[in-house]
């Protein structure tokens, strides 16, 4: 069966179309930290951190998870191009962070990032 022009010129625009649509990176994405634990009795943070390393605005859905996947914090946080926001919590043994949101993964990096009291990085890993 011979398929007409007409419909052979419509797949055609619909496919480029489509491409043109998906063409400015920004997907839904979702990065997922690996588990960290934290020492509640030194007063250790517990801190989901992300940075837009892209040329435009994102917004992010961030949550610090418990370890037996319960949300214990989330927030929405706007990060403009080159900036830094984070998610912190103190009083819990650790978890991990999940980051998502409409952004190019690639151009994103996230971590989940243990805190000491003197706001020094004990422990981090990140987001993949």
């Amino acid at each position: 069966m011979k398929v007409p022009l007409a419909a052979r010129k419509v797949v055609f625009l619909a496919a480029l179309f489509s491409g043109v649509l998906a063409a400015d990176g920004a997907h839904a994405a979702t990065l997922v930290s690996p588990a960290l634990l934290a020492s509640t009795a030194s007063g250790e943070l517990v801190a989901c951190i992300i940075v837009n390393a892209s040329s435009k605005a994102i917004t992010a859905n961030v949550e610090l998870m418990s370890f037996l996947g319960a949300v214990l914090k989330q927030e929405t946080v706007n990060v403009a191009p080159g900036q830094v926001d984070d998610v912190t919590l103190g009083g819990i043994s650790g978890g991990y962070c999940r980051f998502s949101g409409k952004f190019t993964a690639k151009k994103v990096r996230a971590s989940i990032n243990v805190i000491a009291p003197a706001l020094q990085t004990r422990a981090v890993a990140p987001a993949e």
